[in-house]
């Protein structure tokens, strides 16, 4: 499968990258194609040195968006606006995975007030032919770039389209220890996405280095 990461030059991103690379083409997304490219190299070095072949490239956003079978966008909620006007086309009829929660801080995280209800359904609504799963809000960037080492959590996952939630489940397996979870249709996307203050806030104010999320 080919797998694009847009917005794959930040640690999140990466992590996806390292965690993928050895069983999938991943596609490295940035603004600017170069820094791909050096992540792209970074990534492989890191996986090559431990014998694990990998197949990593870096292009632009809108590249990746063209290429990839299904897309992670790995940005910010106020960077959705301007990766939609430049790659919307090329994500008509793909799985797009959504681990974005539209944020705010003032004394501590709380998440925005959207028109939408939350930022998976602002992406559906903007991208109505796209397969939009939202999932991955609870996975920690911080182990999940130790590529070598296990991360225990169970991650929630909502969508409409079943066999896309399948897909996305499946691949969500493929790290291991994490458990993916059907947790409903899009609409209930803005609670899952409510979580993830909650474990920025426990950061914050609990002094802990990362969190992650198990339902038992």
């Amino acid at each position: 499968m080919e797998i694009g990461i847009i917005g794959g030059t930040g640690a999140f991103g990466k992590g996806l990258v390292l965690r993928w690379g050895v069983c999938h083409r991943v596609l490295i997304g940035s603004r600017d194609a170069k820094k791909a490219e050096t992540v792209a190299n970074e990534c492989r070095t890191s996986l090559d040195s431990a014998t694990k072949t990998a197949d990593i490239a870096g292009y632009t956003n809108a590249e990746v968006a063209r290429q990839a079978e299904v897309i992670v966008l790995s940005v910010k909620f106020e960077n959705l606006g301007p990766i939609i006007e430049s790659c919307g086309d090329s994500l008509k009829s793909k799985i797009v995975i959504s681990p974005v929660a539209a944020l705010e801080k003032n004394s501590f995280f709380q998440c925005s007030t959207l028109d939408h209800g939350s930022a998976a359904a602002y992406l559906q609504d903007n991208l109505p032919a796209s397969k939009i799963i939202a999932a991955l809000h609870t996975t920690p960037s911080h182990r999940l770039r130790h590529w070598d080492k296990e991360i225990s959590g169970d991650v929630p996952v909502c969508g409409d389209d079943s066999q896309a939630k399948r897909t996305v489940m499946d691949l969500i397996v493929e790290i291991k220890s994490l458990t993916p979870i059907d947790a409903g249709p899009l609409k209930a996307a803005g609670l899952v996405e409510t979580i993830v203050p909650l474990l920025l806030n426990l950061k914050l104010f609990g002094g802990l280095k990362s969190t992650s999320v198990q339902f038992v």
